[in-house]
């Protein structure tokens, strides 16, 4: 392997005590919706980019930009959108030269692990009988 690869495995913010690790995982879960404020958070977007819309077409600029912005944060604590968005990131990272591609892929990979904790349906680890 090249001195400058960085494995997909490796996380570079490697906390130093189970207090430090715990302020982190509390600082994820804190950072992403769940459940059932995850499906109020997905209705208030759909409503948002409504909204958005008939902004757009009554010219109504300062909404336009409350609005936007808002549908940006909201949109940050969606686990599946940063994941996607995140694969994205890295799928496309081919355009640039080589430090800033691996800058990319670094950054996004770690974005992409971190959003993809907290999706149910990809985090069923075990042994599943069906019958």
């Amino acid at each position: 392997m090249p001195s400058w690869w960085i494995s997909a495995e490796v996380d570079l913010e490697e906390p130093k005590s189970n207090e430090e690790r715990d302020q982190k995982t509390k600082k994820e879960k804190d950072r992403f919706a769940q459940g059932e404020q995850l499906k109020e958070l997905r209705t208030d977007l759909q409503l948002m980019k409504q909204n958005l819309h008939l902004s757009l077409a009554t010219d109504d600029l300062m909404r336009v930009v409350a609005l936007t912005k808002s549908i940006k944060d909201i949109e940050k604590k969606d686990p599946e959108l940063v994941y996607s968005r995140a694969l994205e990131m890295i799928a496309g990272a081919n355009q640039y030269n080589t430090r800033k591609k691996y800058e990319i892929i670094s950054r996004y990979n770690r974005e992409a692990k971190a959003a993809r904790a907290h999706i149910p349906r990809l985090n069923m680890y075990g042994l599943w009988v069906a019958k």
